[in-house]
């Protein structure tokens, strides 16, 4: 991490307290900029110039970029592209003028050096930097792939190319791409005006899941989704906001199954946003399965109300008990890690209208009678007869998990 773009606050700090805290061995490895002789040492080198001859051109530098390599890379092209830093063919020696490059106010700005650079390539390349830059700092092959299928996009191989000649990006495995430095991704991205981000984002979500509708995306449908997000409702085209919806119910269910909890309810949460006032008449059968996820994702984050309140609006929405079965499960798992006496009850209330009633006193010889029953049943049962017994029904599989919740709350 950049210690001058973090606060205390930050996450990391508390992971790093933690760590400390609990006898984990750390190192901390601080780098720092280059200091000025160091830096004196690369443009001497970088000129072929005697490092005392070099110093003052050296001393501006590191007073422009405070020693950081990138930036004094990108700090050095700008002096030659402004051609205050050249090769002299005649004196066969690299010169520069002092008083110029100080008169000239040179910005050290590095974004803004990175962007003036960008500007001056081809309308194809920004083009390429501006889709690259959405995606974050790395972009997936499969997206290039995708990307190379569209007739808009047709050449974007060779685009890439060219950025990739520029020292923008560099390729990474077999396919995919990343820019050499996040301040170059952070320029490109500034390509596009603030004003045109969402649209453009939206855009590039939109193409891409229509030229992925028929394939296997993979990883891919994650970044697909997040560019189509970006786009506000007034954006959506009304026949796309139940593919929209879809999708996101689809990111948000594969990132459960991944353990990203948060971003799940990120994504579950915009399908939800999406769907209609009355979407548990217009749309029963998907409702309970949106916020029966919903309130996975929210109780696995810790959000203890807001998985009560989606949970409860299955159990009083659901149109049979079969349909409330699910929503009972996590609802009683939820109280009982709250060590709550409701844990108990509803989990009996949810056995009893299945058939199942639980006594609410056993006496030492009922008890004793029914573990002898079950000890002579399990006897006469082989291990050839379970492994050629069939598989429980539905129903039975119900009955056996609220028991199981049950056993355990026994113990708490």
């Amino acid at each position: 991490y950049r210690d001058n773009e973090v606060d205390q606050d930050h996450p990391i700090f508390t992971l790093m307290s933690k760590l400390d805290s609990s006898g984990v061995p750390m190192t901390k490895l601080s780098l720092e900029g280059l200091n000025p002789e160091d830096l004196n040492t690369l443009v001497s080198d970088a000129t072929g110039t005697f490092p005392r001859l070099c110093e003052p051109l050296s001393n501006i530098v590191f007073q422009k970029t405070k020693g950081n390599p990138f930036f004094v890379v990108e700090f050095l092209r700008s002096l030659v592209d402004s051609r205050l830093l050249k090769y002299s063919l005649r004196q066969k020696i690299w010169i520069w003028d002092i008083c110029k490059i100080t008169s000239e106010n040179i910005t050290d700005n590095v974004l803004y050096l990175l962007s003036k650079k960008m500007t001056s390539f081809s309308h194809c390349s920004q083009l390429a930097l501006k889709v690259l830059s959405c995606f974050g700092i790395k972009v997936d092959g499969t997206i290039v792939e995708y990307l190379n299928l569209t007739e808009e996009y047709s050449d974007f191989r060779e685009w890439l190319d060219q950025i990739t000649s520029e020292g923008c990006i560099v390729k990474v495995g077999s396919s995919d791409f990343k820019f050499v430095h996040d301040k170059v991704q952070e320029a490109a991205y500034g390509l596009i005006s603030d004003d045109e981000k969402n649209q453009f984002h939206y855009n590039l979500g939109i193409l891409l899941y229509s030229i992925s509708r028929k394939r296997d995306r993979g990883g891919a449908i994650f970044q697909i989704v997040d560019q189509i997000n970006h786009g506000t409702k007034s954006m959506i085209d009304p026949e796309m906001k139940e593919d929209i919806i879809e999708l996101n119910f689809d990111s948000g269910s594969r990132a459960l199954d991944l353990s990203d909890h948060a971003t799940a309810l990120v994504y579950l949460d915009k399908s939800f946003s999406l769907l209609p006032q009355n979407h548990w008449d217009s749309n029963y059968e998907f409702s309970l399965k949106l916020f029966l996820l919903i309130g996975k994702a929210a109780f696995l984050c810790g959000y203890l109300d807001r998985a009560y309140v989606v949970l409860k609006d299955i159990l009083k929405e659901g149109r049979c008990l079969e349909d409330k079965f699910e929503a009972y499960h996590v609802y009683v798992t939820i109280l009982t890690s709250e060590g709550k006496n409701e844990a108990w009850t509803t989990c009996c209330g949810v056995l009893s209208k299945i058939g199942q009633p639980i006594p609410d006193k056993f006496d030492n010889k009922t008890s004793k009678a029914m573990v002898e029953e079950t000890r002579e049943l399990l006897k006469s049962i082989s291990f050839d007869d379970l492994l050629g017994m069939q598989d429980m029904d539905s129903e039975f599989s119900t009955k056996l998990r609220f028991y199981t919740l049950l056993v355990c709350l026994t113990f708490i």
